[in-house]
């Protein structure tokens, strides 16, 4: 598989944001989540998440959101029909103090 291609496009207070666009087949490589994140898709599509030898699919959905959270271990791709873009959002650190 190919990999996916990210941009990160703010890296400061508190917050990283990293655009990720996928063909067909793309994916991101194995990787650990050490903080919670959001997904934003931008377009529809699906995407296989590869935990270990166990593979699930997602239908996402331009513009739904969803909250994960840190410590979460895995491998994202396209497994769809068409080109898939979403926005990930990391929350770095806690300004909640």
């Amino acid at each position: 598989m190919e990999q996916a291609h990210s941009e990160v496009q703010i890296n400061e207070a508190g917050v990283r944001v990293t655009r990720w666009r996928f063909e067909v087949g793309e994916h991101t490589g194995t990787h650990r989540h050490e903080v919670p994140y959001v997904v934003v898709p931008v377009v529809s599509g699906r995407v296989g998440v590869r935990v270990g030898d166990d593979v699930n699919y997602q239908d996402l959905v331009a513009g739904r959101s969803y909250l994960r959270p840190a410590g979460a271990e895995h491998d994202v791709y396209n497994a769809g029909i068409a080109p898939f873009t979403f926005v990930e959002i990391e929350l770095v650190a806690d300004h909640t103090a």
